[in-house]
């Protein structure tokens, strides 16, 4: 295995293209000799982004909320929407997602050796493990009521644990 640098500590090296390094990058006919005229106006342009930014957080974390709030006192409740083909295609391109994540982690591991990617590729395929026959059987459900889509599932749910020893 390659031992190379962290994930973190290249985004630590990285800080020169922050706070500035960008500007110089892009203008050169300024130099680090010249003045910079700023101080307690960088204070308060530093406040007023951190609070946006606080705010925005606050604003994407409340949009389930509004969306539950939505349903809860505009539609009727006794409404449902049914769309198995739907489901069956989202369930396929989930699994199918995953498991390019999945083979790009695996890929990032190989070549960096860093632990913290070896553990996340087992994680996203644990999950593509694990849904894989969740969407499969599914379809089945309706008929087979003996057969539950989850049961397989929390079934194989422990083998990753195991295989990463």
């Amino acid at each position: 295995m390659k031992k190379g640098i962290s994930w973190w500590g290249r985004l630590l090296g990285n800080r020169s293209l922050m706070h500035g390094g960008a500007q110089r990058l892009v203008d050169s006919s300024k130099h680090d000799t010249q003045p910079h005229a700023g101080g307690q106006s960088d204070a308060v342009t530093w406040r007023l982004t951190g609070g946006y930014l606080y705010l925005l957080g606050v604003l994407v974390a409340l949009v389930p909320l509004m969306a539950i709030g939505y349903l809860a006192f505009f539609q009727d409740s006794t409404l449902r929407f049914e769309a198995h083909g739907l489901y069956e295609v989202t369930s396929l391109l989930a699994i199918a997602l995953s498991t390019f994540v999945t083979y790009v982690t695996w890929r990032c591991y190989l070549s960096s050796g860093e632990i913290f990617l070896r553990w996340l590729t087992l994680a996203f395929l644990g999950f593509t493990l694990v849904y894989l026959p969740h969407a499969l059987l599914s379809p089945f459900s309706n008929d087979m009521m003996s057969l539950p889509p989850m049961a397989l599932p929390r079934a194989w749910s422990w083998a990753p644990a195991f295989w990463s020893r």
